[in-house]
């Protein structure tokens, strides 16, 4: 059973890190300074079924990004999603109308 759960956490690991570089390298390529994380500490509460494991997985997801970024140059930051999605990512600028729906929205 031992063996079956270390296999199962060394097949998790891979995959978190495989998820970390992605991050990493896409903020790299885009030339990104900081990247934002929404704080994840009480996932698992907040999410009905979530597994008590999630929590540890975003916070292990959240360091590696932290590690690999800091290399890099940039930073990692937890923020408050409320309203993140009127944000314009090019300005910051926040209003409703920036998002009138899922497509790409014009920067006002």
């Amino acid at each position: 059973m031992r063996v079956v759960s270390r296999k199962k956490t060394g097949r998790f690991t891979v995959l978190v890190r495989e998820i970390a570089n992605g991050i990493v390298d896409e903020a790299d390529e885009r030339g990104c300074s900081h990247i934002a994380f929404e704080d994840l500490t009480d996932i698992s509460k907040r999410m009905a079924g979530a597994k008590r494991g999630l929590t540890w997985a975003f916070r292990h997801l959240h360091t590696i990004v932290a590690n690999k970024a800091e290399v890099r140059g940039a930073q990692v930051e937890q923020v408050n999603t409320a309203q993140t999605s009127q944000w314009c990512s090019t300005c910051g600028y926040p209003a409703a109308t920036n998002r009138p729906s899922q497509a790409r929205f014009p920067c006002l």
